[in-house]
C-alpha cells in the first residue's frame, strides 16, 4: 500500500503501521514538524515537498528525496539508501550503513555511516560546517566515490573541518574533483584513512586541508591531481602516513605544503614520483626506523629537501633520460642508490656520497660535467659514462663498463 501526504501540517508524522509503507510527501506538501517512520521493518519515503525537522526510518529502508528536508535524514538501525537530488539543511546519518547517492545540495552536516559498510557516491555537494562537522564520515569502512562531469551545474564538491574520514574500518576514496578540510585549523584534513584504505585522486581532482591527506595502518594513495596541505604552518602535510604505505605521484600529480610527505613512521613507505613533490621546508621526511623506498621517474621534480632516513633512493627507466642533482645535499640520508636496468640517468652538479652507502648501477649512469665523489662501493653492473668530469671512487666492483672521455680526472682510492 502507499500513503500520498497533500498540505501543510504543524504536527509531526509518526507513521507506524504497515499501510504507511511508500509514503509519499508529495510536490506541495508541507510538514511543520518532521515525520518518523516506525512499523518495526524496512519501510520507503518518498519526498517531493518540504520537511522542517527530521525524516527518520527507524528499522532500515528507502528515502528518495527530490524536495528538501531542513533537518537530518536518518536512517536508524538496519541499512538504509537515500537518494537524493534535492537539499538537506542538515545531514545524512546511517546508523547500519547502507548507500548514499548526492546529486543535490547537503549542507551544515555531512553524511555518516555507522556500523555497516557503507557506500557514499557524491555529484552533488556535500558542504558540512568547516568547523565542527565532517563532510563524510565512515565508521564501519566502505567506499567514497566523488565525481566530476564537466559542465554539470553540481560538480562533486565534500567539504567540512575533515572532508573525508574513514574511521574504524578502511575505506576506499576515489575522488574526480575537490574534497576540502579546513586548511587553517590543526587536524583539519581533507582525506583521514584512520584504519587503513586507499585512495585515488585523478587528475580532475583536489584534495586541500590543513594536512592534506593523512594515513594510518597502511594507506595506499595514487595521485593524479593535487594534494594541498597548509604551506606555512610547521604541521602543513600534503601527506602524512603513520603504518606504512605506499605513494604514487603521476606525471600530472602535483602534493605539496609546508612538508611534501612525511611518512615511515610505524611502518615502511614507497614513494614513486613521477610528478611533483614539494614543500616549503622538506619535499620528503623519511623516518629512519623503517627502509623507505623512494622511486624517481624521469622527469619527476622535488622542491624542498629530500630526508632519506637510511633508505634507498631508486631511480627507474622511462621513455627518456631522466636527470638528477643535489645527492649528498638536497637528496641527504640515503643509504643506497639504485639505478635499474634499462634506465639512463645523469648525475649534474655535485654529488657526494658517504662512506656509509652504496651505489648499485644497472643502466646507464652518466656523469656530464660534473663531479662526484664516492667515499662508499659502487657496484656496476651497467655503464657508467664520465664525460668529462671530476670522478673519486672509494671502492668499484662489479663486470660493468666505465666509459672514460678526455679532459676526465679519475681517482679510484680503494680496491677495483
Amino acid at each position: 500500500m502507499t500513503r500520498l501526504i497533500h498540505g501543510t501540517y504543524n504536527i509531526g508524522f509518526d507513521l507506524t503501521s504497515l499501510s504507511d509503507d511508500h509514503t509519499t510527501v508529495a510536490a506541495d506538501a508541507v510538514l511543520n514538524a518532521g515525520i518518523t517512520m516506525d512499523d518495526g521493518f524496512s519501510m520507503s519515503l518518498y519526498i517531493d515537498g518540504k520537511i522542517y525537522g527530521n525524516a527518520v526510518l527507524t528499522h532500515g529502508g528507502v528515502v528518495n528525496l527530490n524536495g528538501s528536508v531542513y533537518g537530518n535524514v536518518g536512517i536508524d538501525s538496519g541499512r538504509g539508501f537515500v537518494a537524493s537530488d534535492g537539499r538537506i539543511a542538515g545531514g545524512i546519518a546511517l546508523g547500519g550503513g547502507g548507500f548514499v547517492d548526492n546529486g543535490g545540495l547537503i549542507y551544515g552536516g555531512g553524511v555518516g555511516g555507522g556500523g555497516g559498510v557503507t557506500t557514499v557516491i557524491n555529484r552533488g555537494r556535500i558542504l558540512a560546517d568547516t568547523v565542527a562537522n565532517t563532510g563524510v564520515l565512515l565508521t564501519g569502512g566502505g567506499i567514497v566515490t566523488n565525481r566530476y562531469t564537466a559542465g554539470q551545474v553540481f560538480e562533486g564538491i565534500i567539504s567540512g573541518f575533515q572532508g573525508v574520514v574513514g574511521k574504524s574500518a578502511a575505506v576506499d576514496v576515489y575522488n574526480g574533483y575537490v574534497i576540502q578540510g579546513n586548511i587553517t585549523a590543526s587536524r583539519g584534513r581533507g582525506v583521514y584513512l584512520k584504519a587503513g584504505g586507499s585512495l585515488t585522486n585523478y587528475s580532475t581532482g583536489k584534495i586541500g586541508g590543513y594536512e592534506g591527506v593523512y594515513g594510518k595502518n597502511h594507506v595506499r594513495i595514487t595521485n593524479a591531481g593535487k594534494i594541498q596541505g597548509n604551506g606555512t604552518a610547521d604541521f602543513g602535510f600534503g601527506v602524512i602516513l603513520f603504518g606504512g604505505g605506499r605513494v604514487t605521484n603521476e606525471t600530472t600529480g602535483t602534493i605539496a605544503g609546508h612538508q611534501g610527505i612525511w611518512g615511515g613512521f610505524g611502518g615502511p613507505v614507497t614513494v614513486r614520483n613521477a610528478g611533483t613533490i614539494a614543500g616549503a621546508t622538506n619535499a620528503i621526511t623519511f623516518n629512519a626506523s623503517y627502509n623507505n623506498l623512494l622511486m624517481a621517474d624521469p622527469g619527476a621534480v622535488f622542491i624542498g629537501t629530500v630526508s632519506g632516513g637510511n633508505s634507498t633512493l631508486e631511480l627507474t627507466s622511462g621513455a627518456s633520460a631522466g636527470t638528477l642533482s643535489g645527492i649528498g645535499s638536497q637528496f641527504a640520508g640515503f643509504t643506497s642508490f639504485h639505478i635499474d636496468a634499462g634506465a639512463s640517468w645523469s648525475l649534474t652538479g655535485t654529488t657526494i656520497l658517504d662512506s656509509d652507502t652504496s651505489l648499485f648501477n644497472e643502466g646507464t649512469l652518466m656523469v656530464p660535467n660534473a663531479v662526484l665523489s664516492d667515499f662508499g662501493v659502487i657496484l656496476n653492473y651497467g655503464t657508467i659514462v664520465i664525460d668529462p668530469s671530476t670522478v673519486t671512487m672509494n671502492v668499484l666492483y662489479g663486470t660493468g663498463v666505465v666509459e672514460i672521455d678526455a679532459g676526465t680526472s679519475l681517482t679510484v682510492t680503494g680496491p677495483v
